[in-house]
């Protein structure tokens, strides 16, 4: 807890020394909801609803989704594993107590309450303020919402370590960013939900784990997830998360002897 407490202090420090960087960051944040909620509009072209989805879903779906990917942020882990391959950096990881892969977990943590102070809530409210958000959920519902959102972000923390462990072997994984955008960003349900998905995407989808990050937790806080398929849905979610914590373990405790450190 010492250890989490000072990764959170460090966060604030870094957000309030870099405070045009967050400020920036935040109006990005909230243009990217209003044009995908401009460019949903337009595509409606003044239909009740498309696919048997209300514009008004839709609108609620765009801000949701907006802040499940926020809460399950794991901080570019992938990406922090290359670079510190890349410079040397990774030694002050390996002398870590907690251990390599806690520590870089941890760390996407303790960023939590700083997003969720200076970017989730004020992105959030100002979106639903401007677009309306219809969710009609109760306490069950959010709490099952919660529960999606941290298997999400687990599953996320365990697909970029496997990513990001790739340098191992690779001993520079540029391509990282070219497939977390083409892969996660679209089997997520981010930028359209599974909802609007032909028929052989959606199967492709169902086999994959970047659903439980968004989409499905999302469609229980709307209420489109069927109570009694809640159960099923964060069982599965969970099921991904642990798989995919187990391979990413296995990898690093098999590649860990082919590290080559760059820098000096």
């Amino acid at each position: 807890m010492k250890l989490f407490g000072r990764l959170c202090l460090n966060n604030i420090k870094t957000s309030l020394a870099f405070s045009v960087d967050s400020a920036v960051g935040l109006l990005f944040s909230f243009a990217q909801v209003v044009f995908q909620a401009l460019v949903w509009k337009g595509l409606y072209r003044g239909a009740p609803e498309v696919m048997g989805v209300a514009l008004g879903d839709m609108l609620t779906y765009t801000v949701l989704s907006r802040l499940t990917i926020m809460l399950t942020d794991s901080g570019g882990i992938m990406f922090q594993i290359n670079d510190s391959v890349q410079n040397g950096s990774i030694v002050e990881r390996l002398t870590v107590p907690l251990g390599f892969k806690r520590y870089y977990t941890l760390n996407a943590l303790a960023a939590t309450p700083v997003d969720f102070v200076t970017r989730i809530i004020p992105v959030v409210a100002a979106s639903a303020l401007l677009f309306g958000v219809r969710i009609g959920a109760n306490l069950m519902t959010v709490l099952a919402y919660l529960a999606a959102t941290a298997f999400g972000f687990a599953i996320m923390t365990g697909y970029e370590f496997i990513m990001g462990l790739s340098v191992l072997w690779l001993k520079n994984s540029f391509f990282l960013q070219w497939m977390d955008g083409m892969i996660s960003q679209l089997f997520t349900g981010y930028m359209v939900p599974m909802w609007f998905f032909p028929k052989w995407l959606e199967t492709v989808g169902r086999f994959l784990p970047f659903r439980c990050v968004i989409f499905e937790p999302v469609s229980i806080l709307m209420g489109k997830t069927a109570p009694e398929q809640i159960p099923l849905t964060l069982c599965v979610s969970a099921a991904w998360a642990v798989g995919l914590h187990a391979v990413a373990s296995l990898i690093w405790s098999r590649g860990s002897k082919y590290l080559l450190i760059n820098g000096g």
